[in-house]
Protein backbone atom coordinates (compact mmCIF):
# COMPACT_ATOMS: atom_id res chain seq x y z
CA UNK A 1 0.00 0.00 0.00
CA UNK A 2 2.80 2.46 0.94
CA UNK A 3 4.64 1.75 -2.63
CA UNK A 4 1.60 2.62 -4.28
CA UNK A 5 1.33 5.77 -2.37
CA UNK A 6 4.22 6.99 -3.10
CA UNK A 7 4.32 6.00 -6.80
CA UNK A 8 0.90 7.65 -7.11
CA UNK A 9 2.64 10.77 -5.44
CA UNK A 10 5.41 10.18 -8.29
CA UNK A 11 2.76 10.04 -11.71
CA UNK A 12 1.19 13.12 -9.84
CA UNK A 13 4.22 14.88 -9.32
CA UNK A 14 5.22 13.99 -12.97
CA UNK A 15 2.18 15.13 -14.10
CA UNK A 16 1.33 18.66 -12.20
CA UNK A 17 4.93 20.04 -11.09
CA UNK A 18 6.72 22.18 -13.24
CA UNK A 19 9.92 19.68 -13.29
CA UNK A 20 13.03 19.48 -15.93
CA UNK A 21 13.08 17.28 -18.43
CA UNK A 22 16.90 16.32 -20.20
CA UNK A 23 17.14 16.11 -23.67
CA UNK A 24 19.92 14.52 -25.51
CA UNK A 25 20.54 15.99 -28.99
CA UNK A 26 23.33 15.19 -31.25
CA UNK A 27 25.92 18.13 -31.80
CA UNK A 28 26.61 18.82 -35.66
CA UNK A 29 29.66 19.98 -35.41
CA UNK A 30 31.36 17.45 -33.01
CA UNK A 31 28.96 14.58 -33.65
CA UNK A 32 28.42 14.53 -29.79
CA UNK A 33 25.63 14.00 -27.24
CA UNK A 34 24.56 17.04 -25.75
CA UNK A 35 22.17 17.52 -22.77
CA UNK A 36 20.29 20.28 -22.75
CA UNK A 37 17.63 20.79 -19.73
CA UNK A 38 14.15 22.26 -20.45
CA UNK A 39 11.23 23.19 -17.66
CA UNK A 40 8.13 21.73 -18.18
CA UNK A 41 5.42 23.99 -18.08
CA UNK A 42 3.24 23.63 -15.07
CA UNK A 43 0.01 21.71 -15.54
CA UNK A 44 1.91 19.64 -18.82
CA UNK A 45 2.74 16.11 -19.03
CA UNK A 46 6.60 15.88 -18.53
CA UNK A 47 7.01 12.70 -20.68
CA UNK A 48 5.19 14.51 -23.41
CA UNK A 49 7.45 17.88 -23.38
CA UNK A 50 10.23 15.29 -23.89
CA UNK A 51 8.80 13.62 -27.21
CA UNK A 52 8.13 17.28 -28.15
CA UNK A 53 11.48 18.68 -27.65
CA UNK A 54 13.82 15.38 -29.11
CA UNK A 55 11.71 15.96 -32.30
CA UNK A 56 12.34 19.64 -32.49
CA UNK A 57 15.98 20.14 -31.83
CA UNK A 58 17.45 23.76 -31.43
CA UNK A 59 19.97 25.17 -34.48
CA UNK A 60 23.22 23.32 -34.45
CA UNK A 61 21.59 20.42 -33.11
CA UNK A 62 20.41 17.23 -34.50
CA UNK A 63 17.89 14.37 -33.37
CA UNK A 64 17.23 11.16 -34.54
CA UNK A 65 13.52 11.52 -33.10
CA UNK A 66 10.23 11.58 -36.14
CA UNK A 67 7.31 14.26 -35.24
CA UNK A 68 4.87 12.99 -33.21
CA UNK A 69 5.74 9.18 -32.67
CA UNK A 70 4.89 9.38 -29.05
CA UNK A 71 1.46 8.01 -27.99
CA UNK A 72 1.18 7.46 -24.18
CA UNK A 73 3.35 6.61 -21.30
CA UNK A 74 2.59 4.98 -17.67
CA UNK A 75 4.89 3.86 -14.43
CA UNK A 76 4.50 0.22 -13.67
CA UNK A 77 6.41 0.32 -10.25
CA UNK A 78 9.71 1.42 -11.21
CA UNK A 79 9.30 0.91 -14.97
CA UNK A 80 7.99 3.87 -17.34
CA UNK A 81 6.26 2.28 -20.36
CA UNK A 82 5.95 4.08 -23.45
CA UNK A 83 4.22 3.81 -26.23
CA UNK A 84 5.21 4.96 -29.95
CA UNK A 85 3.64 5.38 -33.02
CA UNK A 86 4.80 2.65 -35.43
CA UNK A 87 3.36 4.89 -39.07
CA UNK A 88 6.27 7.89 -37.63
CA UNK A 89 8.93 4.92 -37.22
CA UNK A 90 8.62 3.20 -40.47
CA UNK A 91 10.80 5.16 -42.61
CA UNK A 92 14.27 5.12 -40.08
CA UNK A 93 17.37 3.24 -41.27
CA UNK A 94 19.34 1.20 -39.47
CA UNK A 95 21.66 3.94 -38.08
CA UNK A 96 18.69 6.65 -37.17
CA UNK A 97 16.88 4.07 -35.74
CA UNK A 98 19.21 2.69 -33.29
CA UNK A 99 20.29 6.94 -32.38
CA UNK A 100 16.83 7.39 -31.69
CA UNK A 101 16.42 4.48 -29.26
CA UNK A 102 19.78 6.17 -27.56
CA UNK A 103 18.07 9.90 -27.67
CA UNK A 104 14.97 8.33 -26.45
CA UNK A 105 16.48 5.79 -23.99
CA UNK A 106 19.37 8.50 -22.06
CA UNK A 107 16.48 11.44 -22.10
CA UNK A 108 14.25 9.18 -19.98
CA UNK A 109 16.92 8.13 -17.63
CA UNK A 110 18.30 11.60 -17.26
CA UNK A 111 14.71 12.87 -16.69
CA UNK A 112 12.70 10.27 -14.55
CA UNK A 113 13.84 8.03 -11.58
CA UNK A 114 13.24 4.90 -13.44
CA UNK A 115 14.99 1.60 -13.31
CA UNK A 116 13.23 0.71 -16.50
CA UNK A 117 12.21 1.63 -19.82
CA UNK A 118 9.83 -0.64 -21.77
CA UNK A 119 9.29 0.35 -25.46
CA UNK A 120 5.68 -0.66 -26.80
CA UNK A 121 4.48 0.39 -30.47
CA UNK A 122 0.66 1.02 -31.18
CA UNK A 123 0.36 -0.50 -28.30
CA UNK A 124 1.61 -3.68 -28.26
CA UNK A 125 5.25 -5.90 -27.63
CA UNK A 126 7.32 -5.65 -30.26
CA UNK A 127 10.53 -7.13 -31.59
CA UNK A 128 12.09 -4.44 -33.33
CA UNK A 129 11.56 -0.32 -32.71
CA UNK A 130 10.67 -0.03 -36.23
CA UNK A 131 12.69 -2.60 -38.67
CA UNK A 132 16.21 -2.91 -36.93
CA UNK A 133 16.91 -2.42 -33.33
CA UNK A 134 15.20 -5.11 -30.93
CA UNK A 135 12.76 -3.93 -28.35
CA UNK A 136 11.55 -6.97 -26.61
CA UNK A 137 12.81 -6.55 -23.55
CA UNK A 138 13.01 -3.93 -21.14
CA UNK A 139 15.96 -1.46 -21.32
CA UNK A 140 17.79 -1.00 -17.73
CA UNK A 141 19.22 1.84 -16.27
CA UNK A 142 22.33 0.44 -15.60
CA UNK A 143 22.98 -0.13 -19.33
CA UNK A 144 21.62 2.95 -21.15
CA UNK A 145 22.91 5.55 -18.60
CA UNK A 146 25.76 6.30 -20.77
CA UNK A 147 25.67 4.41 -23.78
CA UNK A 148 28.86 3.84 -26.10
CA UNK A 149 27.30 4.88 -29.17
CA UNK A 150 29.85 6.13 -31.81
CA UNK A 151 27.55 9.13 -33.49
CA UNK A 152 30.13 10.68 -35.96
CA UNK A 153 29.49 8.66 -38.80
CA UNK A 154 26.14 11.00 -39.23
Amino acid sequence: MKRSLILLFLMISFLILGIEVKVVYIDEFSGNAVIKPYEVPEGESAIEVLFERLSSPPKMYRSFIPEDIFRAAYFLEDTLVVDLKRKNLENLGFYEERMALYQILISIFKTFSVSKVYLLVDGHSESALAKFVDISYAFSREDWQTWPVEVNQF
